[in-house]
């Protein structure tokens, strides 16, 4: 266990939420308590079939709302942020590897009695997705995924993105990194909407609706995200399922070196449909558009 990631769990190990906290969180929204985190949920809609959404931080749950309204009538439809983000807090045991957060998602899939659900998720989150799927292949009815590459290129993501000061990597260093995000949150927050969103886009009209749970108390833990994640191989990510979408933004100015088609290391047969106008928040920037792409391919599944 990394000393920085030790830090972030001794902190939010404790951590409660206040019930005029709670009070402020869009209707059908709780905690459910899994054996090393606890995880904010929001639910909508019924059906035979399940939609599985997770915000890709610093995205939070109150962002999902409009997409949610849209899916809904479709399916039931399930929104909640992985430990480390939003309003999830990691207890003791929840290291932020790859494989914590497959086995908080089938943790949360059992909690609720969701058998199988279509997976839409996007960016690190997606990589999730695809190694739950290699794992619990009976547990996914499709792969919905976007802003993802293949694992090399996921990893020089990051390494583009990472925060540069005095020549240290603050996502990457334990403990600078985790003290830095502490310090930082808000701040590199609403610089992420800015640099992540399309050029000419309202930035501030998505910080706008996630400002109220960062000024609640809500987590941004990407430095631990990053540093547990860090030692992910392809051999982690061998999925060569058929059902799977890719949904790239290439107006996206943080993956503009990223190389798209690279996700076909892992997903030889997906599609991928590009979207030209749009950036790294499929989901926010485009609920409408992003609702559709999401319902067609559950159609062909």
């Amino acid at each position: 266990m990394q000393l920085g990631i030790l830090l972030d769990q001794l902190r939010l190990n404790w951590r409660t939420i206040g019930a005029d906290v709670q009070r402020g969180w869009p209707d059908n929204t709780r905690l459910v308590e899994l054996s090393n985190a606890v995880v904010r949920v929001r639910s909508a809609g019924s059906g035979d079939r399940t939609i599985m959404l997770t915000p890709d931080a610093p995205v939070v749950l109150e962002n999902y709302i409009p997409l949610m309204n849209l899916l809904a009538p479709h399916a039931r439809v399930v929104c909640f942020e992985y430990p480390g983000c939003g309003f999830s807090f990691p207890r003791f045991g929840f290291g932020f590897t790859l494989q914590h957060y497959v086995e908080t998602t089938k943790s949360l899939m059992d909690a609720l009695e969701i058998q199988r659900a279509t997976l839409a998720f996007t960016c690190v989150n997606a990589m999730v997705a695809m190694a739950f799927a290699h794992q619990h292949p009976d547990r996914v009815d499709k792969l919905v995924l976007s802003q993802v590459a293949s694992v090399h290129e996921m990893h020089e993501f990051v390494n583009r993105i990472d925060i540069r000061l005095a020549g240290i990597r603050m996502f990457r260093t334990p403990v600078i990194g985790q003290l830095f995000m502490m310090l930082k949150r808000n701040q590199v927050a609403r610089g992420w909407f800015k640099m992540a969103l399309p050029k000419g886009f309202p930035s501030d009209s998505v910080w706008d609706l996630a400002k109220p749970a960062y000024e609640s108390g809500c987590v941004f833990c990407v430095a631990s995200l990053v540093q547990g994640q860090s030692a992910i191989t392809a051999a982690d990510l061998p999925v060569n399922m058929r059902q799977a979408a890719i949904i790239w933004g290439d107006a996206d100015r943080t993956h503009a070196k990223t190389n798209k088609e690279s996700i076909h290391e892992h997903l030889p047969h997906a599609v991928i449909t590009r979207l030209p106008d749009r950036g790294h928040c499929l989901d926010i920037e485009t609920p409408e558009q992003f609702s559709q792409l999401v319902l067609s391919a559950m159609r062909s599944a």
